[in-house]
């Protein structure tokens, strides 16, 4: 969003919202993704996931390895938006899409001229239901 200075402004009540849903394991990120651009989140979907994947939400900032020091997180001076057991459930959530896509997803399917819609339960990881879909 930006300001009437055409400043970039982030609003903390959408990313709020746009973590508390993803959090829930009941709406897909793409589903969270296009509610939070219609409240006025003004960012690409790849930015969305990396959002999501962000620790600067909860207060943490990255320390880059200099010299015999490790990369490592520290608390910063701002406290996060985010709670931390909130940030943590949907780490949870989008571990569990990227293992179910990885794992289970039978070979003869990947190789299938349709394109498969699989609804996942975030909270065991297992496959709800299949959909076929021609290619446009």
């Amino acid at each position: 969003m930006t300001n009437p200075k055409g400043e970039v402004v982030i609003c903390a009540k959408i990313i709020r919202e746009a973590f508390n849903l993803v959090a829930t394991g009941d709406f897909s990120v793409e589903h969270v993704f296009r509610s939070m651009r219609e409240k006025g989140l003004r960012m690409s979907k790849a930015n969305f996931w990396r959002m999501l994947r962000s620790r600067h939400y909860i207060g943490k900032i990255f320390v880059a390895a200099f010299k015999d020091e490790d990369a490592h997180y520290v608390e910063g001076q701002n406290d996060g938006i985010i709670a931390i057991p909130t940030f943590l459930k949907v780490q949870d959530v989008l571990d569990c899409i990227i293992l179910v896509l990885l794992r289970d997803i039978p070979r003869f399917l990947l190789r299938s001229e349709k394109r498969v819609v699989f609804k996942v339960d975030s909270k065991s990881c297992k496959f709800t239901d299949l959909q076929d879909f021609d290619f446009p």
